[in-house]
């Protein structure tokens, strides 16, 4: 699960095409990729479950910003 924006670019594109590539790396030795289906969520329950106090840096209103989805 992702913590995201709703206007952000990367949900506009999973609306358009919900087939997703992740690409992560650390340093020069060590990468991630997952590749999968996304969705954009506003699902409350599962919120609470992920909810965590640095996403207020992002999201200040807290869990009821309304711009706040899960991917």
């Amino acid at each position: 699960w992702f913590a995201s924006s709703r206007d952000s670019g990367k949900v506009d594109e999973i609306l358009e095409e919900k087939h997703v590539l992740v690409a992560c790396q650390k340093g020069w030795d060590v990468f991630l990729q997952l590749s999968g289906t996304a969705s954009v969520v506003r699902d409350p329950v599962k919120l609470d479950e992920l909810w965590n106090e640095p996403l207020k840096v992002w999201f200040p209103d807290g869990k009821s910003s309304p711009d706040l989805v899960l991917i």
